[in-house]
């Protein structure tokens, strides 16, 4: 039928942006709509396979939709509820945390430390190019940074997103999250301003 043309047709379009993009900001939107694609046509274990991709970059309903149409893999990969999504096998809570990691000092010595360890790339300055960086990382049970993406970056500024990741991958020890009075890795979402001022 015409509908399932459709459907075909998007996730042929899903799977090139997919290519074209990459592990990018656009990774998350792109399988959460390319597994539901895949559902339309009766393609439950692609469109799981799709969601979980979704699910290991944060999106609670592309969890809650493998928990309800394949708790088999749900079980296999760890997602009890939706508000877990699953990183390298280790589930990585976010949102139902009690405890949010902290990093000495709070969040305004975070980004003073950014900009004192910040190194503007030379082809980004000479061409005064600016922006912000927004990245996800995971703060371990250690309290150390692990996992530093680039969810959206700068146009143009490639050379910002990888000084953005550089200098939150070196970041000093947090203050870990806890759950229940356990420590637990956390997932966690920060912009970086990238300023000539």
């Amino acid at each position: 039928c015409s509908e399932q043309r459709n459907f075909k047709k998007a996730i042929r379009l899903y799977h090139y942006s997919y290519k074209a993009y990459g592990t990018s900001y656009y990774e998350k939107d792109l399988c959460f709509n390319l597994g539901s694609a895949y559902f339309n046509i009766g393609d439950t274990a692609s469109a799981s396979e799709s969601w979980l991709v979704a699910a290991q970059n944060g999106d609670k309903e592309a969890a809650l939709l493998i928990l309800k149409n394949n708790p088999k893999l749900a079980a296999q990969k760890g997602i009890t509820n939706t508000n877990q999504f699953v990183s390298n096998d280790t589930i990585i809570f976010f949102g139902s945390v009690l405890i949010m990691p902290q990093f000495p000092g709070g969040e305004r010595a975070f980004l003073t430390y950014i900009e004192k360890n910040f190194v503007y790339p030379a082809y980004e300055w000479e061409y005064g190019i600016t922006g912000k960086v927004f990245v996800s990382f995971v703060v371990t049970p250690d309290g150390f940074v692990s996992d530093v993406k680039v969810l959206r970056g700068v146009a143009g500024g490639k050379g910002l997103d990888k000084e953005a990741v550089r200098v939150t991958e070196s970041s000093p020890k947090w203050i870990p999250g806890k759950k229940n009075g356990e420590v637990v890795p956390v997932y966690y979402r920060m912009p970086i301003s990238c300023s000539l001022k």
